[in-house]
């Protein structure tokens, strides 16, 4: 239990090392490390494992600031180039079975149709202002279509949306 919490440990401690050395004033904390065996009660009364709480403790004790800066993972910003790139790929060798399609009034039509449908259902409202999805009535069942002119139940808008369609 002690190694894997120092494996887990040891980077964010090396980021909050790493980040206040490029502080202005990096010789007012020395930062060194401590074997578990050695040190069993250190660890057990500071009980930091995240980089933040260590920089804020470090920050009251000493009454300096210090930040924590970490690293750029180069990793996941490579990811999504090569996926922004893939995709963008993708959309070019595709683009001439998709232009028919996109450039057709067929399927803007149906697009705005649907989104009209879904406006007059009260999607929007219902969106606004939260109502509950079904209500029960008096008798101890479900009502699925609000009482009123100024009331409306989430189910209700679907049932509208159906029947339009």
């Amino acid at each position: 239990h002690s190694k894997h919490f120092i494996r887990e440990f040891d980077p964010e401690f090396r980021i909050v090392a790493s980040s206040f050395q490029r502080t202005t004033d990096p010789s007012r904390i020395f930062f060194g490390h401590l074997d578990f065996k050695n040190g069993q009660e250190v660890y057990a009364k500071v009980n930091l494992f995240d980089a933040a709480p260590l920089a804020d403790w470090l920050s009251s004790v000493e009454g300096i600031s210090v930040p924590v800066k970490r690293p750029t993972n180069w990793f996941a910003i490579g990811g999504a180039a090569f996926a922004f790139l893939g995709v963008a790929a993708l959309v070019k060798l595709l683009y001439s079975h998709l232009a028919a399609i996109l450039h057709s009034k067929h399927t803007w039509a149906a697009v705005a149709l649907v989104e009209i449908l879904m406006m007059i259902s009260g999607h929007m409202w219902n969106h606004i202002r939260k109502p509950p999805y079904v209500i029960g009535n008096n008798q101890g069942g479900i009502s699925y279509i609000a009482q009123g002119y100024q009331n409306q139940i989430g189910l209700e808008s679907q049932i509208v949306a159906v029947m339009c369609e």
